[in-house]
């Protein structure tokens, strides 16, 4: 595996955690098998298809309010761009 490619699964579990710390009712409700959406997620990020994960941040940034919250899903969100870059 490249460094890339180890990058992109570290930021594939990073954003799986951030996912299930921030709702886990509904990560609970929507994903059975986290190893699977890992998975899924760095798919995504391999394939530079991002646009999904930008836009869920950009919407949980602007109507959140626990600043915590927003400084992790700024700091994560930053990572997803640079994929595209």
């Amino acid at each position: 595996m490249t460094p890339q490619n180890d990058a992109l699964a570290q930021l594939a579990r990073d954003l799986d955690a951030f996912a299930f710390d921030y709702d886990p009712y509904e990560y609970k409700d929507q994903i059975d098998d986290r190893e699977q959406a890992v998975h899924n997620v760095y798919s995504l990020l391999f394939k530079g298809e991002t646009e999904p994960l930008c836009k869920w941040f950009r919407e949980l940034i602007e109507e959140e309010e626990d600043n915590d919250v927003i400084i992790r899903a700024n700091a994560l969100f930053e990572r997803v761009q640079r994929v595209r870059e």
